[in-house]
C-alpha cells in the first residue's frame, strides 16, 4: 500500500556500495517523523519512490557511508526468536500468517472476520488453560451457550480475573466491529459503511488505545481503518492475550 509523505530529510548511504539509503521520513498517516531505509527494489511504490528522488538530489546531497553511523533502524535489540516461539501458544504462529495473508490479500470484510476469530481462538484457549483438564469440552459446545460464542468467552475471562478491564474493552471494540462487517457489509457491499458512526467509534477506541502516538485516524478511508487501526489493534490484543494465557495455565483449576 502508497504511503503518501510529506517531507524527507538527511539522507545517508546505508553502505559503501550505495544500495540503499537510509533517511528521515514524514508520512502523512504517521504523527511523528520516522527513520526509513529507502531500497530501490522495496516492493512497496513509496520506498522505490523515495530512493528515486534521494539519488535525483531533491532532498539534498546524500552523505557518504559511515561505518560508525548505522541506519537508525537497525538499532533495535535483536532477540532469539526461538525464545519468544517457545512462549507463544502452538497454534498462534499459523493464525498470525493467515490474518497476514488476509491483510494483504484478502477484501477488508475478511480481514476483519479472520482477525476477530483468532482473538476469539485466543480467549477460549484462555479459559481452556485455566479450567479442570478434562471439563471444558463441557462448556464449549456452540450447544452450551456458557462459554460457546466470543462475547461469553470474553466476559467470562474478565469475570474470573484471567484478561484485563483494558484487553476487555479492546476485544469487545473488535466483536462489535466483526458484527458490523459480518452483517452490514454483506448485505450493502460498500466499504463506506464502516465509516458509519457504530464501526467509526469502536475503531477510534482501538486507535485511542493502541496507536494514537503513532498514527492519525484515518476517518475518512476505510482500507486504513482496517488494514492500519483494525489489523494491527489485533496484533497487540493477540500478544497481549498470550501472555494472560500463560498465566492462565500457571494458575490452573484442578479437580477436588
Amino acid at each position: 500500500m502508497y504511503m503518501s509523505y510529506s517531507s524527507v530529510r538527511e539522507p545517508r548511504w546505508v553502505d559503501r556500495a550505495h544500495t540503499a539509503i537510509e533517511c528521515m521520513v514524514k508520512f502523512d498517516d504517521f504523527v511523528k517523523e520516522l527513520p526509513f531505509v529507502a531500497n530501490p527494489t522495496d516492493c512497496e511504490a513509496h520506498g522505490r519512490e523515495i530512493f528515486a528522488k534521494c539519488v535525483a538530489g531533491e532532498f539534498g546531497a546524500i552523505k557518504e557511508f559511515s561505518a560508525g553511523c548505522q541506519p537508525a533502524v537497525h538499532e533495535v535489540k535483536m532477540v532469539d526468536s526461538s525464545q519468544i516461539l517457545d512462549r507463544l501458544h502452538p497454534l498462534l504462529p499459523r493464525w498470525i500468517e493467515e490474518s497476514n495473508i488476509e491483510n494483504s490479500q484478502g477484501t477488508l470484510r475478511g480481514i476483519i472476520l479472520v482477525g476477530a476469530s483468532i482473538i476469539d481462538k485466543m480467549l477460549g484457549e484462555i479459559l481452556v488453560a485455566f479450567l479442570v483438564d478434562g471439563q471444558s469440552d463441557k462448556v464449549f459446545s456452540q450447544s452450551e451457550t456458557l462459554f460457546g460464542e466470543f462475547s461469553s468467552r470474553n466476559k467470562a475471562c474478565l469475570a474470573l480475573g484471567l484478561i484485563s478491564c483494558d484487553e476487555y474493552a479492546a476485544c469487545e471494540a473488535i466483536r462489535h466491529i466483526r458484527n458490523y462487517a459480518a452483517h452490514e457489509l454483506i448485505l450493502n457491499g460498500k466499504e463506506s459503511v464502516l465509516l458509519e458512526k457504530k464501526p467509526l467509534n469502536q475503531l477510534r477506541k482501538l486507535h485511542e488505545q493502541f496507536h494514537k502516538d503513532l498514527y492519525h485516524f484515518p476517518d475518512k478511508e476505510p482500507e486504513k481503518l482496517v488494514k492500519q487501526i483494525y489489523h494491527g489493534s489485533v496484533g497487540f490484543i493477540v500478544m497481549k492475550l498470550n501472555t494472560r494465557w500463560i498465566s492462565a495455565g500457571a494458575q490452573k483449576r484442578t479437580a477436588f
